[in-house]
């Protein structure tokens, strides 16, 4: 069975909280659309992608563009998926040193003992290639991996002058400016059907209307974080029929203890989520 896209969030909105308005929010300004993945990935995506990570050529296999696994695991793997939007992973096998990748085993890219790299050189490592990937207007954020001597690169890419959530691609780039994984979803999803917004007040009144009913009587304290602003984005919904962007409210949430966090709520009716939901 299905029911509206559940609310996307960096933290969960907790059953035992409730939420309010500490200030004015954004009220609805007209429609926004809601952005379908369709089709198959053709062989020239394929090749595209393939050409931007400097992997081998891809074939198609079991509904899977594919460089499958390459021997003694020295090259760049990469997963395609056949259907949009095009979903694939990305991973640089590399010999340990230790024997563990003789006779053709493949092995997993471990720290190399290089210096973590800089923002600087993980950026101009992975900018070339979300251009190739048609991301170049996409928001840029990037993530140190200290624990395994590497930085990851994000690329959110901006559909429409909105900005989206939960759509991204990510590159990890290696101490010695390598790209040892990756993933992200090769076609962005085009225009569908507008709905009209609602306001971002009563976004969060269906926040707190879709706490669980067991909280009533669960016998535990209500407590209350504060929605201290709130901006409109695209964010990844699931469908019946793949996958979609939808308008979604991004509330930035202060919790009792004073903690920050980013809370994403449909902006559409109720009765809109499911139509989107069952087309």
């Amino acid at each position: 069975m299905y029911g509206p896209p559940a609310a996307v969030q960096t933290s969960a909105p907790f059953p035992d909280i409730t939420y309010r308005a500490a200030g004015p929010l954004p009220k609805a300004t007209g429609s926004a659309a809601v952005y379908r993945s369709k089709g198959a990935v053709t062989a020239a995506e394929a090749r595209r992608l393939a050409d931007a990570l400097g992997a081998g050529p891809l074939r198609l296999a079991r509904h899977t563009w594919t460089t499958g696994a390459s021997r003694h695991g020295r090259w760049p793997e990469v997963d395609l998926g056949e259907s949009a939007p095009g979903g694939w992973n990305y991973k640089r096998r590399a010999p340990g040193g230790t024997g563990r990748c003789e006779h053709g085993d493949k092995c997993d890219y471990t720290r190399s003992g290089d210096a973590l790299p800089s923002d600087r050189l993980a950026k101009s490592v992975a900018l070339p290639v979300f251009r190739k990937l048609g991301l170049g207007n996409a928001k840029v954020t990037v993530w140190r991996q200290e624990w395994r001597g590497a930085t990851e690169v994000r690329a959110d890419p901006v559909v429409d002058g909105l900005p989206t959530a939960n759509w991204d691609t990510k590159l990890v780039i290696s101490g010695d400016g390598r790209i040892v994984e990756g993933s992200g979803s090769l076609r962005l999803p085009v225009k569908d059907t507008e709905y009209a917004l609602i306001d971002a007040g009563e976004a969060v009144q269906q926040l707190n209307a879709a706490r669980p009913a067991h909280t009533a009587t669960s016998g535990k304290r209500l407590v209350e974080a504060a929605v201290d602003g709130a901006h409109l984005v695209l964010a990844n919904a699931t469908v019946r029929h793949g996958s979609a962007l939808a308008p979604f409210w991004a509330f930035d949430v202060r919790g009792p203890d004073g903690t920050r966090s980013v809370v994403m709520v449909p902006a559409l009716t109720l009765d809109d989520q499911f139509r989107i939901v069952l087309r």
